[in-house]
């Protein structure tokens, strides 16, 4: 009996026309259909959401994207920001030690001035009482020679004259 089935199968093959790759009958209507209804449910579950999940996945990049250049954007603002900000310091700094160096130097002059002023009087000060004292010395010391040679002259018999 199983002989029979295939031999029965055999024949019924042999028995079909030879077509190419498919035959016109019947099947390929139904084959469409079945390739139009595996399209709609491949659509339905697999490409709407992965697409969804894509166009999802696109927008967060850009908007990413978008947040960074904005970002590169306010830094490189902020950076101009504080470079101007850097050299008006510097510029003040520099400033400020060039008025405080110049200050210092005319306090210093100023103060130098007055120790020579105060230097000068004093000297001068020194030197008017050396004087006065040299003249004082010479006047004693006149009055002293005086004296002195008056007692020389007493001791050696000599009398004083007015011409003397």
């Amino acid at each position: 009996m199983t002989q029979w089935i295939i031999w029965l199968a055999i024949e019924t093959e042999a028995a079909k026309p030879e077509g190419g790759l498919f035959d016109f009958d019947a099947t390929l209507p139904v084959m469409m259909v079945q390739l139009l209804v595996l399209m709609l449910i491949l659509n339905a579950v697999f490409y709407k959401p992965l697409i969804k999940v894509l166009d999802e996945r696109k927008t967060f990049i850009q908007s990413n994207f978008n947040e960074a250049e904005k970002c590169l954007e306010q830094t490189a603002e902020l950076t101009t920001q504080y470079e101007a900000k850097i050299a008006d310091a510097r510029q003040n700094a520099l400033k400020l030690t060039n008025t405080t160096r110049s200050e210092i130097q005319k306090f210093v002059s100023e103060k130098l001035e007055e120790a020579q002023k105060k230097a000068d009087n004093e000297l001068a000060t020194a030197t008017n009482k050396l004087e006065l004292q040299k003249d004082e010395a010479l006047k004693a010391l006149e009055s002293e020679v005086e004296n002195l040679s008056s007692k020389i002259l007493e001791k050696l018999g000599i009398q004083k004259t007015a011409n003397t």
